[in-house]
């Protein structure tokens, strides 16, 4: 969870200028948080665990693909991340 936060804010705060890597570094942010959410949502007694369970398996397959759209150096914005947005540009 927090090599993340290092995988993100570290290109965020080097390229500043470049709207590509901001693009991703935003969406990358939105993770963490959907990620923290996941968490927080453990805590719960019963339907903590699946709720968790569920967040985790949405945020690895989330990252993968944002993985996959950097290395092939796509500009698209990851599933459903456009719609579940806390930090905006």
């Amino acid at each position: 969870m927090f090599s993340l936060v290092i995988l993100v804010l570290i290109p965020y705060l080097t390229e500043k200028k470049s709207e590509w890597v901001r693009h991703h570094a935003l969406q990358g942010m939105n993770l963490f948080i959907i990620e923290i959410a996941g968490y927080i949502l453990k805590l719960l007694p019963i339907v903590g665990g699946i709720a968790f369970s569920i967040c985790e398996i949405f945020a690895l397959v989330i990252s993968l693909i944002g993985i996959v759209n950097i290395l092939n150096e796509e500009d698209k914005s990851l599933p459903l991340m456009d719609k579940i947005r806390f930090i905006k540009k």
